[in-house]
């Protein structure tokens, strides 16, 4: 939609962020803003180059990137691809409620990546959220380093099973 010059323009977005210091936190957020639209020049080619280099630290979402493939079970998510930089590939966990997940499984080759995250669903414990396993793959720990975010569903679980409930003695 274009806006006059001397009208107001409404930006609303839906926020997925990470933050870190000693260790990272995942949010998410729905926010909007109202604003003048001014008469004021286009940014100067120095402020647009700050603008984009900023934009190339976000993650991209996985599917973005040809070649990944993602494989879940019962009790796993794994995910393999190209390796996207030269740095070690590093898991920020997005916690899921009621999804508890193990030590991920890092594999690293000079042309591809894998990492295995094992996970258990506890129903019980889901909120009323549908269970995944989420997060942040970076290619290393420096803040230029590509990144990649996640979303997917764990598989169906049966809740609450226990050995003999398939019929087996």
């Amino acid at each position: 939609e274009t806006v006059p010059r001397g009208g107001t323009a409404r930006f609303e977005v839906d926020v997925n962020y990470l933050v870190c210091r000693s260790a990272c936190l995942m949010g998410e957020a729905r926010v909007s803003v109202t604003v003048p639209v001014g008469t004021a020049e286009p940014l100067a080619p120095v402020a647009l180059a700050k603008v984009e280099r900023q934009r190339k630290r976000l993650p991209r979402p996985l599917a973005s990137v040809d070649d990944i493939e993602v494989v879940v079970t019962k009790d796993r998510v794994e995910i393999t691809g190209p390796a996207l930089g030269p740095g070690d590939l590093v898991l920020y966990p997005d916690p899921t409620p009621g999804v508890r997940l193990g030590a991920p499984i890092v594999r690293r080759a000079a042309r591809g990546f894998g990492i295995t995250m094992p996970y258990a669903v506890q129903a019980q414990n889901t909120r009323g959220v549908a269970p995944h396993v989420a997060g942040v793959l970076a290619f290393g720990a420096d803040r230029d380093a590509p990144a990649l975010e996640f979303r997917i569903p764990t598989a169906p679980s049966v809740e609450d099973s226990r050995p003999g409930d398939d019929g087996t003695p």
